[in-house]
């Protein structure tokens, strides 16, 4: 317990009452609130106390205060730690390493030594075992921290604690550290584990464990390039594709081959699609358009991209030929085309296309690209539409916009869309969509009419 004569400046009466407090507390609720006071002196008493009770539930508390802005609480939890270690089991201890690792980074002191006692102190009192099973564990910055501790110490060989982590697929951080390790090895003894790797969940991991499998194996590492070809990761393509090259090997053909195979699944057709597309043959077209018909949505969306990776300039007909697709999915790739790459499809069709699909959502979208389009498809749609479906496609709301985006656009309309737009049937249609803004709509009216060719 912390005495009042050993306080370093004078305390006030709520302080002393809470440092009281802290000395006769026994659970953790109260010594969690005491340990997080805003006074340094209440969390010293309260760290101290923790001490004096030495319960297991009270080591992750105190771990926390190792780094707290006041030297003497820093002080007082790390003789805390070492004192409480043998009182705690190891399954606490483990789980508030991290906590502890923390302060070497990022602490307000030098904890190195200290560090390297507490670690002595904790392989004494922690069955290597435990740290074992807590590496595979489901939590994964105690699995971060007992790997430190099993390669800092050397508790396990390299290959042993390679084959201990590789297998997560959980984690990315532990399996970069696994690739190092592997590095670490003999370079005879590196194989098997990079084979292991190329399994590995991480893509990263794979496309690094791959080279290297590849690098070793010389003219014998066809096959495992050869089962890359259709990874989902594109880096670990790359290095197959890189590698067959360089062998002689005709890659194109071997797409060609695993895209006529039977029982493909779609994910499996999508990743060959746009392998295919990577190589930069325009000659693949052909085969690539093929699939533009296939029965599953996401595979035709797969071809439309790669056809359009591989010949940009066809953006036009190949934004038509999207449009008419039966999938709204494939349909919006389309709507992309005009929108990011400026392909051209004319709104006449966009229209003739979507009302046949009834997908009006989509017209909407494309008619709202053009001031004059936009109000006109509202007008038509609004004469065509009852008020449920009129409020399911959002025109009221669509109008509103309309008028706050047209004051930012100075595009003529046509003399038709004039006319058209002039018209008291337009104006009624649009009247239905705004019945308060009869005068608004009318003001747009003398405007348009400004316009007349």
């Amino acid at each position: 317990m912390v005495s009042q004569a050993e306080h370093r400046y004078p305390i006030d009466r709520y302080t002393a009452e809470r440092i009281q407090e802290a000395g006769f507390a026994s659970h953790l609720e109260e010594l969690q609130v005491l340990a997080r006071d805003r006074s340094g002196y209440v969390r010293e008493a309260a760290i101290a106390r923790c001490l004096e009770l030495a319960l297991p539930e009270l080591f992750a508390l105190v771990a926390e205060r190792l780094n707290d802005w006041v030297p003497q609480v820093r002080r007082l939890a790390r003789k805390a730690l070492v004192t409480m270690l043998p009182f705690t089991p190891p399954t606490q201890v483990l789980a508030a390493l991290p906590e502890i690792f923390l302060v070497h980074s990022s602490g307000r002191d030098d904890y190195s030594s200290w560090l390297d006692e507490f670690e002595n102190a904790l392989l004494g009192a922690v069955p290597v075992d435990e740290f074992i099973a807590n590496a595979k564990g489901k939590n994964i910055k105690t699995a971060r921290a007992c790997v430190h501790l099993i390669k800092k110490h050397g508790l396990l060989e390299a290959a042993e604690l390679f084959d201990l982590i590789i297998g997560r697929n959980d984690d990315i951080v532990l399996a970069n550290l696994a690739m190092q390790y592997c590095a670490e090895l003999p370079r005879d003894k590196q194989i098997l584990q990079y084979k292991a790797a190329t399994r590995s969940h991480f893509g990263s991991v794979r496309t690094i464990s791959l080279g290297k499998v590849l690098e070793q194996s010389g003219e014998n590492g066809h096959q495992f390039a050869k089962s890359a070809l259709d990874d989902p990761q594109s880096s670990v393509r790359f290095v197959a594709v890189g590698y067959l090259r360089s062998q002689g090997i005709d890659v194109r053909a071997l797409y060609h081959e695993l895209l006529g195979a039977k029982n493909l699944k779609a994910r499996q057709l999508r990743i060959l699609l746009t392998a295919l597309a990577s190589l930069q043959d325009t000659a693949d077209i052909p085969r690539i358009r093929s699939f533009c018909t296939h029965t599953d949505i996401s595979v035709r969306r797969a071809a439309f991209n790669s056809w359009h990776k591989l010949a940009p300039h066809d953006r036009d007909e190949i934004a038509l030929t999207a449009l008419q697709d039966t999938a709204r999915g494939v349909r919006k790739f389309a709507y992309q085309l005009v929108c990011r790459y400026g392909a051209y499809i004319p709104f006449s069709r966009i229209e003739e296309i979507l009302a046949r699909s009834g997908d009006l959502q989509m017209l909407l979208m494309f008619a709202e690209r053009e001031k004059w389009k936009w109000i006109e498809s509202l007008a038509r749609l609004s004469r065509d539409l009852n008020k449920v479906e009129s409020d399911a496609l959002g025109l009221e709301e669509s109008l509103a916009r309309w008028f706050a985006y047209s004051a930012r656009s100075f595009v003529r309309p046509s003399a038709e869309q004039v006319r058209f737009l002039t018209s008291p049937a337009a104006l009624s249609s649009l009247e239905r969509l705004m019945p308060n803004g009869r005068q608004l709509l009318h003001l747009m009216a003398e405007e348009i009419k400004t316009f007349r060719h």
